[in-house]
């Protein structure tokens, strides 16, 4: 009996190691991630989002602290031109709500009622048409900056978003 329970926990092992470990190492080419806190005085990132052109779809995921003082509304907006269609998701309010806490709603992009303390979690998904990158010359860099914006239409984060076409010489600093 002991044999076989030690042979059914060491095959849910090994057949737990062959599935999560190749997932643990892949990354998808369109996902970029970054730390951001909120606060009345325009808030911090912790590094800009680098992004190569190419892709009809990236995803940038924003999470952090609201460090703001007071209860707010926040809204995404993508400044810069030309502008890009994007869609925002949340992880609020939780697939699995426990009553324990009073999360922030989540209605048409916007996060509603965000208590000061809260973290924050945002999926910005941008959608530029995709651009096919011509042979005989790298496409200059375009820059965007990604915005929480308050109430008052106030920015209480920012966070430099830059296209670069993959094939110019690697510039120092950033994400990747």
């Amino acid at each position: 009996m002991k044999r076989g329970k030690w042979l059914k926990h060491g095959l849910t092992f090994l057949v737990a190691v062959a599935v999560f470990t190749p997932l643990a190492v892949w990354r998808a080419g369109d996902l970029r991630h970054v730390v951001v806190t909120a606060d009345d005085r325009g808030g911090r990132a912790r590094h800009g989002v680098h992004l190569a052109y190419g892709r009809d779809r990236y995803t940038v995921l924003v999470t952090g602290r609201n460090r703001l003082t007071e209860t707010t509304n926040l809204r995404v907006a993508l400044q810069g031109e030309p502008a890009i269609p994007f869609t925002v998701f949340s992880n609020y309010p939780p697939t699995v709500d426990l009553g324990v806490h009073d999360w922030p709603a989540f209605t048409d992009g916007r996060l509603m009622d965000c208590n000061p303390g809260e973290k924050l979690g945002l999926w910005v998904v941008l959608e530029p048409d995709k651009q096919a990158l011509p042979a005989d010359r790298t496409l200059a860099p375009q820059a965007y900056t990604l915005a929480l914006l308050d109430t008052d239409g106030r920015a209480v984060v920012s966070v430099p978003v830059e296209f670069r076409d993959s094939r110019a010489p690697a510039r120092r600093g950033g994400h990747r």
